[in-house]
């Protein structure tokens, strides 16, 4: 396995985690998820271990190439500190966050599989912020025609595949079970709705 990570200059932005699993790479899944947690690439992540490991198993296709990408690019450890960060811009004029815009364009437009994995909007962050950056994943979804590529994590201990307000779960959120094909997808009042089908792996 290998890994290679594209950070800001100053370390304070992630923008992509490729995880190489083979050197003959003809497909890729990514994976979307909140913000980084940390911006030493050789540091445990539990998360992606996590993820990792899941897309690993047995009873999965080999996946010769996950890209992580997030939401928001900012490395932070609480989110608390992301909203302070975020609270007095426009996403769409902030450098970082075209940056990232950029790379999951590219990502998306790569990707076999895309797995939303973004999780619930935590207190301290902004719901207008969350919700901006969820319409631009969506957006690149339909530009791409990749939204018959999607997929949520079912969650063991979960008794649906969507959390209360209607976001798909983070891989935190409990034991990762299965993925859940999403059929179709669409816009309705700045919200991502989800129509799935029946249970599949990928």
């Amino acid at each position: 396995m290998s890994k290679m990570a594209y950070f800001s200059d100053d370390l304070c932005q992630r923008y992509l985690l490729e995880v190489s699993f083979s050197h003959e790479i003809t497909t890729n899944i990514a994976v979307i998820l909140m913000n980084p947690k940390n911006n030493i690439l050789t540091e445990k992540d539990d998360i992606l271990k996590k993820v990792e490991g899941f897309l690993q198993q047995k009873e999965y296709p080999a996946v010769p190439k996950i890209n992580f990408t997030n939401l928001f690019p900012f490395v932070k450890n609480r989110i608390k500190e992301l909203n302070t960060q975020l609270a007095a811009n426009d996403l769409h004029q902030m450098a970082e966050f075209k940056k990232n815009l950029a790379m999951m364009k590219s990502v998306i437009k790569s990707a076999d599989k895309i797995i939303l994995a973004w999780g619930s909007l935590p207190d301290e962050l902004s719901k207008q912020k969350f919700q901006t950056a969820i319409a631009d994943v969506y957006h690149l979804l339909r530009m791409f025609n990749k939204t018959e590529n999607c997929y949520v994590f079912s969650i063991k201990e979960k008794n649906a595949l969507l959390d209360e307000e209607g976001n798909p779960f983070h891989p935190n959120q409990g034991t990762l079970e299965s993925l859940q094909p999403i059929e179709n997808l669409w816009m309705e009042n700045m919200k991502i709705q989800y129509r799935f089908t029946k249970m599949s792996h990928i």
